[in-house]
Formats: C-alpha cells, structure tokens, sequence
C-alpha cells in the first residue's frame, strides 16, 4: 500500500489514470448488477460481463481500456493466449515462464500440469532461470514465455534452453513487445524504467533474431478470428512466435 501511495503522490499521471480507471470498474459494475450486458466473454476463465476493466501500467503511466478480466485479471495476450492453445491440442505437461493470470485453471479444466518457473522466490513453483533451465532435455510438452524475454540480458541464449527442454513433437509459445517500424532491436545499456524495466526495442527483426536455426513461425490469433470474436474476447497483442521441436 505505502508503494502505491508513493507512486501517486510522485506520479500525478499515474493518479490520474489510476482513479479514471477506479469510478470505470464502478460504473461498469453498477451496470452489472443492473442487468446491462455488453456482449464480452473470457476464454481463460469463461467470465461474461458488460466490459473488461481498464489497465494502468504504473511503469509508462499508459491508461489501456477494454484490457483487463475482473475475474481471473487476464489482459488481451493472454485471452489471445488461451484462444491458441485450444487450436494447437495442447495436452501437456506445460511451463509457464513467470506466471500468467488464469493460466492454471484455463489448463486445469482441459486435464492438463503447469508448472511455474520464476527468477523471483515467491511467484512460483520453481526457482530458476530461463538462460539456464533446471530441466532435462525433451521434459515439455509446450514452454510458454510472454513478455519476459525483453528483461533477460542473454534472450537468444533462452530460446535455445527453451527449445532443448521442448519434447520432439512440442511446441514454445513466444512473444516479446515490439516496434514493427524499428528494422533492427535496439539494446539498452541499462533497463529502462519507463519501459518497466525493458533491457532492448525488438524490431521487425524479432523473430528471426531469437530463433534463427530454429523451426518457428508467427501465428496472429486475431487474423483467425472474426471482428465480433475480437470484441467479444478483448484480443489484443495477437502475435506470437511459435517454435517447433
């Protein structure tokens, strides 16, 4: 509480966006309990409501509608997530690199083990780092990694440790926030905290940068999916690199 407060009182952006967002979660709820449906679903955790909830990133101090599920706290990429694992048969076990909101009963129900690994005591089931798996090869079936590899120094290093965990036959589920006008990934010196920590810009050079050598393809979920299923699920942040082992 005593972070938060002090992130208000050194950030009258983030107060702002914080409070916009507070009295929409309100409104919304009102509406709710009203009888109003907006016509949205939740394919993690198969919540329905009005609307999804606003996201106030306390890093760049950006205010995103339509982002957050008020039930499992899912955000559009994993939404988008859980929309690409039904279409690939997922059957398991499954590594989650850090954890992801709803994950664990999304694949719960469909009969399948996650496991959590974390560089951070406290956030998961497994201490350890994604440049250096504590993993035999061949252990995963899938190996899931969303917006973690722009804070690892040594990101093509984690790839390849991915890929060696990876079962014959499995499938790592890759994404990384990017610029799709930068040519080249750009890298930090130091992490930016603007940027939540960020250590590099991947560019448009992203994919073949990670997994050059490696059987890979970019797969955008919202491209298979209607305009009314984008509204209705909240998809956003739809591509992600999918390497095959």
């Amino acid at each position: 509480m005593n972070g938060l407060v002090t992130r208000i009182i050194k950030n009258p952006k983030y107060a702002a966006n914080k409070a916009a967002a507070v009295i929409e979660a309100a409104v919304f709820r009102v509406r709710e309990l009203l009888g109003a449906r907006g016509g949205t679903e939740c394919p993690v955790c198969g919540w329905r409501g009005f609307d999804f909830r606003s996201f106030t990133s306390p890093g760049v101090m950006y205010r995103r509608r339509r982002a957050v599920c008020p039930r499992c706290g899912s955000l559009g990429r994993h939404r988008a997530l859980a929309v690409l694992l039904d279409k690939l048969g997922v059957s398991g076990p499954v590594l989650s690199i850090s954890p992801i909101p709803g994950l664990h009963p999304f694949l719960e129900k469909r009969g399948i083990r996650l496991t959590v690994l974390d560089i951070s005591p406290g956030r998961a089931d497994i201490i350890g780092d994604v440049t250096a798996l504590p993993f035999a090869s061949g252990t995963w079936s899938v190996v899931i990694c969303l917006h973690v590899l722009e804070h690892v120094r040594d990101d093509e290093t984690a790839v390849r440790e991915i890929h060696r965990s990876l079962a014959v036959g499995g499938h790592a589920v890759v994404q990384v926030p990017y610029d799709p006008d930068l040519a080249e990934t750009v890298e930090y010196t130091e992490p930016d905290p603007l940027e939540e920590g960020h250590l590099r810009t991947y560019g448009a050079d992203y994919a073949e940068r990670l997994t050059a050598g490696l059987s890979s393809e970019k797969t955008d979920v919202q491209s298979n999916l209607t305009p009314e299923e984008v509204r209705l699920y909240g998809i956003r942040d739809a591509e992600f690199l999918v390497v095959e082992k």
